[in-house]
Protein backbone atom coordinates (compact mmCIF):
# COMPACT_ATOMS: atom_id res chain seq x y z
CA UNK A 1 0.00 0.00 0.00
CA UNK A 2 0.92 3.67 -0.06
CA UNK A 3 2.67 6.01 2.63
CA UNK A 4 0.98 9.31 3.43
CA UNK A 5 0.29 11.86 0.75
CA UNK A 6 -1.71 15.03 -0.21
CA UNK A 7 -4.14 14.98 -3.18
CA UNK A 8 -4.43 18.78 -4.76
CA UNK A 9 -7.25 19.46 -6.69
CA UNK A 10 -7.77 21.95 -9.33
CA UNK A 11 -8.45 25.59 -8.79
CA UNK A 12 -11.47 25.51 -9.85
CA UNK A 13 -12.18 21.79 -9.29
CA UNK A 14 -15.25 20.59 -7.40
CA UNK A 15 -13.54 17.73 -5.72
CA UNK A 16 -13.33 15.32 -9.25
CA UNK A 17 -12.50 12.45 -6.39
CA UNK A 18 -10.82 11.56 -3.07
CA UNK A 19 -7.21 9.66 -3.40
CA UNK A 20 -6.37 7.42 -0.13
CA UNK A 21 -2.89 6.37 0.06
CA UNK A 22 -2.18 3.80 3.19
CA UNK A 23 1.34 2.01 3.65
CA UNK A 24 2.12 -1.40 5.13
CA UNK A 25 2.92 -1.17 8.84
CA UNK A 26 3.53 -4.06 11.40
CA UNK A 27 1.61 -1.90 13.95
CA UNK A 28 -1.74 -0.83 11.68
CA UNK A 29 -4.29 -2.90 9.87
CA UNK A 30 -3.84 -2.71 5.74
CA UNK A 31 -6.79 -1.12 4.53
CA UNK A 32 -8.04 -0.54 0.62
CA UNK A 33 -6.15 0.43 -2.35
CA UNK A 34 -6.09 4.19 -3.66
CA UNK A 35 -9.51 5.26 -4.70
CA UNK A 36 -10.23 8.34 -6.86
CA UNK A 37 -13.39 9.23 -9.35
CA UNK A 38 -12.35 9.96 -12.79
CA UNK A 39 -14.20 12.21 -14.81
CA UNK A 40 -14.70 11.10 -18.51
CA UNK A 41 -11.03 12.11 -19.85
CA UNK A 42 -8.49 10.41 -22.21
CA UNK A 43 -6.64 8.88 -19.33
CA UNK A 44 -7.89 8.27 -15.96
CA UNK A 45 -4.60 9.05 -13.98
CA UNK A 46 -0.70 9.03 -15.09
CA UNK A 47 1.33 7.50 -11.86
CA UNK A 48 4.84 8.95 -11.60
CA UNK A 49 7.82 7.90 -9.58
CA UNK A 50 11.56 9.16 -9.05
CA UNK A 51 13.05 6.68 -7.19
CA UNK A 52 17.20 6.65 -7.76
CA UNK A 53 17.86 3.75 -9.71
CA UNK A 54 15.53 2.57 -12.86
CA UNK A 55 14.37 -1.03 -11.67
CA UNK A 56 12.95 0.44 -8.58
CA UNK A 57 11.41 3.50 -10.61
CA UNK A 58 9.77 1.39 -12.87
CA UNK A 59 8.46 -1.64 -10.09
CA UNK A 60 7.18 1.39 -8.07
CA UNK A 61 5.21 3.20 -10.50
CA UNK A 62 3.97 -0.02 -11.96
CA UNK A 63 2.87 -1.25 -8.39
CA UNK A 64 0.73 2.40 -7.91
CA UNK A 65 -0.91 1.45 -11.11
CA UNK A 66 -1.96 -1.96 -10.16
CA UNK A 67 -3.38 -0.30 -7.13
CA UNK A 68 -5.87 1.89 -9.24
CA UNK A 69 -6.52 -0.90 -11.97
CA UNK A 70 -7.51 -3.01 -8.52
CA UNK A 71 -10.13 -0.58 -7.67
CA UNK A 72 -11.68 -0.64 -11.38
CA UNK A 73 -9.83 2.14 -12.64
CA UNK A 74 -7.61 0.79 -15.34
CA UNK A 75 -6.86 3.50 -18.01
CA UNK A 76 -3.67 4.30 -15.89
CA UNK A 77 -0.42 5.09 -17.41
CA UNK A 78 2.69 4.46 -15.28
CA UNK A 79 5.57 6.99 -16.53
CA UNK A 80 9.09 7.70 -15.16
CA UNK A 81 11.16 10.53 -16.06
CA UNK A 82 14.84 9.82 -15.47
CA UNK A 83 15.77 13.17 -17.14
CA UNK A 84 14.52 15.95 -19.48
CA UNK A 85 15.71 13.29 -22.59
CA UNK A 86 12.75 10.92 -21.62
CA UNK A 87 10.22 13.77 -21.36
CA UNK A 88 8.61 13.03 -24.80
CA UNK A 89 5.50 15.05 -26.63
CA UNK A 90 3.46 12.13 -25.95
CA UNK A 91 4.21 11.57 -21.70
CA UNK A 92 3.94 15.28 -21.65
CA UNK A 93 0.50 15.07 -23.20
CA UNK A 94 -0.28 11.98 -21.22
CA UNK A 95 0.41 14.02 -18.01
CA UNK A 96 -1.74 16.86 -19.46
CA UNK A 97 -4.94 14.70 -19.95
CA UNK A 98 -4.96 12.60 -17.10
CA UNK A 99 -7.86 13.32 -14.68
CA UNK A 100 -5.19 12.16 -12.00
CA UNK A 101 -1.72 13.14 -12.08
CA UNK A 102 -0.15 10.63 -8.96
CA UNK A 103 3.34 11.10 -7.67
CA UNK A 104 4.81 8.25 -5.75
CA UNK A 105 7.18 8.14 -2.94
CA UNK A 106 11.00 8.08 -3.67
CA UNK A 107 13.43 10.91 -3.31
CA UNK A 108 11.62 14.26 -3.58
CA UNK A 109 15.41 16.07 -4.14
CA UNK A 110 15.57 14.14 -7.15
CA UNK A 111 12.31 14.75 -8.75
CA UNK A 112 12.86 18.23 -8.41
CA UNK A 113 15.99 17.75 -10.43
CA UNK A 114 14.27 15.93 -12.63
CA UNK A 115 11.65 18.13 -13.33
CA UNK A 116 12.80 21.84 -12.43
CA UNK A 117 12.10 23.84 -15.12
CA UNK A 118 11.70 21.50 -17.87
CA UNK A 119 8.48 20.06 -19.43
CA UNK A 120 7.41 18.08 -17.04
CA UNK A 121 6.69 20.55 -14.57
CA UNK A 122 5.01 22.22 -16.83
CA UNK A 123 2.75 19.50 -17.65
CA UNK A 124 2.17 19.05 -14.27
CA UNK A 125 1.18 22.67 -13.49
CA UNK A 126 -1.10 22.82 -17.14
CA UNK A 127 -3.00 19.60 -15.57
CA UNK A 128 -3.76 21.16 -12.42
CA UNK A 129 -4.79 24.41 -13.67
CA UNK A 130 -7.37 22.42 -16.19
CA UNK A 131 -8.93 21.31 -13.13
CA UNK A 132 -7.40 17.80 -12.76
CA UNK A 133 -6.40 16.39 -9.51
CA UNK A 134 -2.66 16.27 -8.32
CA UNK A 135 -1.75 13.61 -5.91
CA UNK A 136 1.47 12.91 -4.48
CA UNK A 137 2.30 10.11 -1.75
CA UNK A 138 5.62 9.91 0.42
CA UNK A 139 8.01 12.21 -1.43
CA UNK A 140 5.25 12.75 -4.12
CA UNK A 141 3.67 14.53 -1.00
CA UNK A 142 6.29 16.68 -0.21
CA UNK A 143 6.89 17.94 -3.63
CA UNK A 144 3.90 20.07 -3.16
CA UNK A 145 5.16 22.54 -1.38
CA UNK A 146 7.06 25.85 -2.36
CA UNK A 147 9.69 25.29 0.02
CA UNK A 148 10.39 21.85 0.16
CA UNK A 149 12.01 19.62 3.14
CA UNK A 150 14.88 17.48 1.42
CA UNK A 151 15.30 15.27 5.23
CA UNK A 152 18.94 16.43 4.94
CA UNK A 153 20.90 18.75 7.41
CA UNK A 154 23.50 21.30 7.48
CA UNK A 155 25.28 20.69 10.01
CA UNK A 156 24.75 16.73 10.65
CA UNK A 157 25.95 14.49 7.02
CA UNK A 158 24.12 11.23 8.37
CA UNK A 159 20.45 10.66 7.31
CA UNK A 160 18.02 10.15 10.12
CA UNK A 161 14.23 10.04 9.82
CA UNK A 162 14.35 13.24 12.13
CA UNK A 163 16.03 15.94 13.22
CA UNK A 164 17.40 15.16 16.60
CA UNK A 165 18.06 19.57 17.58
CA UNK A 166 16.72 22.20 17.10
CA UNK A 167 19.39 24.30 15.28
CA UNK A 168 19.68 27.62 13.32
CA UNK A 169 21.01 27.51 9.61
CA UNK A 170 20.60 23.22 9.54
CA UNK A 171 16.89 22.50 7.86
CA UNK A 172 17.87 22.03 3.87
CA UNK A 173 15.04 23.20 1.80
CA UNK A 174 14.91 23.27 -2.12
CA UNK A 175 11.86 24.66 -4.20
CA UNK A 176 9.21 22.11 -4.75
CA UNK A 177 5.71 22.22 -7.21
CA UNK A 178 5.10 25.29 -4.97
CA UNK A 179 1.03 23.91 -5.46
CA UNK A 180 0.98 24.87 -1.27
CA UNK A 181 3.18 28.08 -1.83
CA UNK A 182 2.55 29.10 1.96
CA UNK A 183 2.77 25.80 3.42
CA UNK A 184 5.41 23.13 4.32
CA UNK A 185 4.73 19.20 3.84
CA UNK A 186 6.30 16.45 6.25
CA UNK A 187 5.18 13.10 6.22
CA UNK A 188 5.46 9.90 8.32
CA UNK A 189 4.77 12.46 10.84
CA UNK A 190 3.94 11.12 14.32
CA UNK A 191 5.90 7.63 13.76
CA UNK A 192 8.60 8.95 12.43
CA UNK A 193 8.33 11.82 15.18
CA UNK A 194 9.23 14.19 12.86
CA UNK A 195 8.32 17.19 15.09
CA UNK A 196 12.08 18.64 14.90
CA UNK A 197 12.86 18.82 11.64
CA UNK A 198 8.84 20.69 10.57
CA UNK A 199 9.73 23.03 13.82
CA UNK A 200 13.08 23.85 12.70
CA UNK A 201 11.33 24.78 8.96
CA UNK A 202 8.95 26.77 9.99
CA UNK A 203 10.94 28.65 12.61
CA UNK A 204 13.08 29.95 10.09
CA UNK A 205 10.74 30.93 8.06
CA UNK A 206 7.64 32.18 10.26
CA UNK A 207 5.61 32.33 6.99
CA UNK A 208 5.07 28.95 6.28
CA UNK A 209 2.62 26.65 7.82
CA UNK A 210 3.52 23.10 9.27
CA UNK A 211 1.59 20.06 7.98
CA UNK A 212 2.53 16.76 9.63
CA UNK A 213 0.91 14.03 7.93
CA UNK A 214 0.94 10.89 9.65
CA UNK A 215 1.17 7.01 7.96
CA UNK A 216 -1.93 5.78 6.08
CA UNK A 217 -3.31 9.28 5.98
CA UNK A 218 -3.47 12.25 4.02
CA UNK A 219 -5.02 15.68 2.71
CA UNK A 220 -7.43 16.58 0.63
CA UNK A 221 -6.73 20.31 -0.25
CA UNK A 222 -9.78 22.33 -2.29
CA UNK A 223 -8.71 26.00 -2.45
CA UNK A 224 -8.33 26.76 1.26
CA UNK A 225 -10.06 24.16 2.61
CA UNK A 226 -8.19 21.27 3.74
CA UNK A 227 -9.77 17.76 5.03
CA UNK A 228 -8.01 15.10 6.69
CA UNK A 229 -8.57 11.81 5.39
CA UNK A 230 -7.54 8.14 6.22
CA UNK A 231 -6.52 6.24 9.32
CA UNK A 232 -4.50 8.58 11.48
CA UNK A 233 -3.90 12.26 12.36
CA UNK A 234 -2.46 15.45 10.87
CA UNK A 235 -0.63 17.84 13.04
CA UNK A 236 -0.94 21.75 11.93
CA UNK A 237 2.07 24.00 13.27
CA UNK A 238 1.88 27.31 13.39
CA UNK A 239 4.77 29.13 13.98
CA UNK A 240 4.44 32.69 16.34
CA UNK A 241 5.68 35.81 14.55
CA UNK A 242 9.29 36.96 13.84
CA UNK A 243 9.53 38.93 16.86
CA UNK A 244 8.86 35.89 19.28
CA UNK A 245 11.47 33.62 17.64
CA UNK A 246 15.10 33.37 19.56
CA UNK A 247 18.55 32.22 18.19
CA UNK A 248 21.21 31.95 20.65
CA UNK A 249 24.33 29.94 20.11
CA UNK A 250 22.77 27.97 17.17
CA UNK A 251 19.88 27.01 18.98
CA UNK A 252 16.21 28.09 18.08
CA UNK A 253 13.74 29.12 20.37
CA UNK A 254 10.25 30.21 20.54
CA UNK A 255 7.09 31.49 22.24
CA UNK A 256 3.62 31.04 21.24
CA UNK A 257 3.47 28.01 19.09
CA UNK A 258 0.53 26.77 17.96
CA UNK A 259 0.17 23.15 17.44
CA UNK A 260 -3.24 21.24 16.46
CA UNK A 261 -4.26 17.75 16.08
CA UNK A 262 -7.03 16.80 13.05
CA UNK A 263 -8.61 13.30 13.10
CA UNK A 264 -9.91 11.72 10.21
CA UNK A 265 -12.75 13.51 8.86
CA UNK A 266 -12.24 17.17 10.60
CA UNK A 267 -11.14 20.53 8.22
CA UNK A 268 -9.74 23.11 8.23
CA UNK A 269 -8.46 26.42 6.29
CA UNK A 270 -4.67 27.23 5.12
CA UNK A 271 -3.32 30.39 3.66
CA UNK A 272 -3.15 30.36 -0.16
CA UNK A 273 -1.73 32.77 -3.13
CA UNK A 274 -5.13 33.81 -5.13
CA UNK A 275 -3.85 31.84 -8.60
CA UNK A 276 -4.64 28.65 -6.35
CA UNK A 277 -7.89 29.50 -5.11
CA UNK A 278 -11.70 28.64 -6.04
CA UNK A 279 -13.35 31.20 -7.54
CA UNK A 280 -10.53 33.93 -7.72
Amino acid sequence: MCPPGVARAGRRAARPGRLRRQQRHPARRERAAPRAAAPERRHAGAALHHGRREPHRTAAAEAAREQFVEQGIENVHALNFSDNTSASEARLDSLRGAALVYLTGGDQRRFMEVVRDAPVEQAIRDSYFNDHLIAGTSAGAAVMSEKMITGDQQKHSEYHPTYRTLETENAITTPGLGFLEQAVVDQHFLYRSRYNRLLTTVLEDPSLTGLGIDESTALLVDGRAVEVVGDWQVVVIEPPAAEAIQQENGKLGARGITLDVYLPGQTFEIDRAEPYVDGE
